[in-house]
């Protein structure tokens, strides 16, 4: 059996909770390639974006193993241009998903009334003077985060719970049932995974 990962740091917590690294073969790869990966192999699972599932009716999800965020906890974080009092263009940097493009933009317009335009960043560097919304650990990079507001707070603001960023899918039922039924129990028990708040039912 073969488990999927995005690429962020608590994916790897995830990972070192399941205390059975060697038993998995485990591939971490980018966000938004996840869902696709379940396709092409069956016999596998992953922490997909949640939001994945809106074009990925097929795969069949767990009810007890996922991530959420939740307060200052956050694998994304917006950064406002300095000196800036509006807001129309938000720029998407990092292991970015479908998860950010949608709720960023539902995000500003719900509680900021705001229609923001989204764009992903063509340069593997970001500048002082855009907007910016990073996914994944470059917001770990020199305590980068500090200077940020996380999504999972807006979003958690918008929906009054926590922001369910990853599920655990597959293709095969079976696959799936048998991850679950091995893992479950060692996540459940694992005080690394306090965390970054992952859920388990």
């Amino acid at each position: 059996m073969k488990l999927f990962l995005p690429q962020n740091i608590f994916a790897e917590i995830f990972l070192s909770a399941l205390n059975a690294v060697k038993e998995i073969q485990s591939e971490f790869i980018p966000s938004a390639l996840l869902a696709r990966k379940l396709s092409v192999e069956p016999d596998s699972v992953a922490l997909i974006p949640t939001l994945d599932l809106i074009s990925n009716k097929e795969l069949f999800v767990s009810p007890d193993i996922g991530m959420s965020f939740d307060g200052p906890i956050s694998n994304a974080f917006i950064y406002f241009k300095h000196g800036d009092e509006s807001l129309n263009e938000l720029i998407l940097s990092g292991d970015v998903s479908t998860n950010e493009v949608i709720l960023s933009k539902i995000v500003f317009k719900e509680l900021y009334n705001l229609d923001i335009s989204v764009s992903l960043n063509r340069s593997e560097e970001t500048t002082a003077n855009k907007n910016y919304l990073i996914v994944g650990s470059e917001n770990f990079e020199k305590n980068r985060f500090a200077d940020g507001i996380t999504l999972a707070e807006e979003v958690n603001e918008l929906i009054n719970a926590p922001y369910v960023n990853y599920i655990l899918a597959s293709a095969s039922e079976e696959t799936l049932k048998e991850f679950v039924s091995t893992y479950k129990n060692k996540i459940a028990d694992s005080t690394a995974v306090d965390l970054p708040a992952i859920a388990r039912g």
